[in-house]
C-alpha cells in the first residue's frame, strides 16, 4: 500500500473518532442532571433553627454549570418565597412535618422534581452553654471578640450587643468590639449580650471584662562617669507585664550612642575636651501594645574638680 493510501486510511479513522467523540459530548450535554440524594443540616428539623438542604447530584458533562431550584412544604402546604436551599427557623413549627422538592438544571436539560422524606419538627433542645469575651484581660489597644458555645446550635444565627460600664453602646452590634475606637480607658468594664436572631427579645450576658493598664515598669537605672575613657554611661532596665517586646529610642544627649538588649540598654556619651556643664540622658521605652515609659538621668561635669556629682532625676511616663 502506498504512503498516500496509508495517510488517507488514517485520516478516515481519525475523522470517525472525532465524530464519535463530538456525538458523545452532544449526547452528554443533552442529558439532564440526576439528583442522587438530599441531606439536611441539622439532620432533624427543630423549632427556631435554620434548616439547610445539601443536594448531591451527578451530571454527564462536568463542565456544565448546575442550577438548583427548591420548593419547601409544611404539612402539605407550599411555603412561598423560599426558592433556595435554606428554610428559616421561623417556619419550623413544633410538631409539623416539613420536606423539600429539588430540581437541577444544566442549562440544556432539567431533572424532574426530587421529593425528600417528610421530617417532623422537634423541640431541638437549643441551649447557651457559655458566653465569654476574648481576651479576658484586654488593654486600651485591643479588639474584643465574642465567643459562644451552645447545645444543638447548628444553623442558629446570633445577634450581639455590647455594654460599657452598664450602658448600651449604640451601633456596636457585631462579633467584635474595638476598644480604641470607643476610646475606653483602664478601669472601664465591657459586657457582651447575645440572643438568637429569631428571638431578639431574649438576650444572655457574658461575664464582664475590665480594661487593664499594662504600663511598662522601671526596673532600675544607673548613671556614672568613667574617668579613664572620659565617657558618661546611663544604663537602664524595663519590665513589660504583658511579656511583649520592648523598643528603646534615645532622645538626648546629642552625639550619644545606644546599645540595647531584650529589656535593657546602655547609652554612652563621650565628654568633649574642656566640657563643663550638665549632661541629660533621655530614653523612651515603648511596648508592642503602645505603652511608653520615659527614662531620664542627669549629671554635672566639672573639669575643674575632675569629678562627677550624680543627680539622678526620676523619670515619669
Amino acid at each position: 500500500m502506498s504512503n498516500n493510501k496509508i495517510i488517507t486510511v488514517i485520516a478516515f479513522f481519525l475523522g470517525l473518532a472525532v465524530a464519535a467523540g463530538c456525538a458523545r459530548k452532544q449526547a452528554d450535554q443533552g442529558r439532564p442532571p440526576v439528583i442522587q440524594k438530599v441531606e439536611f443540616i441539622p439532620a432533624a428539623p427543630a423549632v427556631d433553627q435554620e434548616f439547610k438542604a445539601i443536594v448531591n447530584y451527578a451530571n454527564a458533562d462536568p463542565e456544565q454549570q448546575i442550577t438548583l431550584s427548591f420548593k419547601w412544604y409544611r404539612d402539605g402546604k407550599l411555603l412561598g418565597d423560599y426558592a433556595t436551599g435554606v428554610l428559616p427557623g421561623s417556619e419550623l413549627l413544633l410538631g409539623s412535618k416539613v420536606w423539600a422538592e429539588v430540581k437541577a438544571c444544566n442549562g440544556v436539560k432539567e431533572s424532574p422534581w426530587f421529593k425528600t422524606e417528610k421530617l417532623q419538627v422537634g423541640q431541638g433542645g437549643f441551649k447557651f452553654a457559655e458566653i465569654w469575651i476574648e481576651p479576658q484581660e484586654p488593654t486600651k489597644n485591643d479588639t474584643l471578640a465574642a465567643r459562644v458555645e451552645c447545645a444543638n446550635c447548628d444553623g442558629v444565627s446570633f445577634i450581639y450587643r455590647w455594654r460599657v460600664n452598664g450602658n448600651l453602646v449604640e451601633g456596636a452590634e457585631g462579633e467584635e468590639f474595638s476598644v480604641p475606637e470607643h476610646e475606653l480607658k483602664a478601669g472601664d468594664e465591657v459586657l457582651l449580650e447575645v440572643a438568637k436572631a429569631n428571638s431578639p427579645q431574649d438576650f444572655y450576658a457574658s461575664a464582664p471584662v475590665e480594661i487593664i493598664s499594662r504600663k511598662l515598669l522601671d526596673a532600675g537605672r544607673r548613671l556614672w562617669y568613667d574617668k579613664e575613657v572620659k565617657t558618661v554611661y546611663f544604663t537602664f532596665k524595663v519590665t513589660d507585664p504583658s511579656g511583649g517586646q520592648i523598643n528603646f529610642t534615645l532622645q538626648s544627649p546629642e552625639g550619644a550612642e545606644l546599645e540595647t538588649g531584650d529589656n535593657n540598654g546602655t547609652a554612652s556619651w563621650p565628654v568633649p575636651e574642656g566640657y563643663n556643664g550638665k549632661v541629660q540622658f533621655r530614653v523612651i521605652a515603648s511596648s508592642s501594645s503602645g505603652e511608653t515609659l520615659k527614662l531620664e538621668g542627669a549629671t554635672n561635669i566639672s573639669v575643674t574638680r575632675k569629678e562627677v556629682e550624680r543627680t539622678i532625676e526620676e523619670g515619669g511616663q
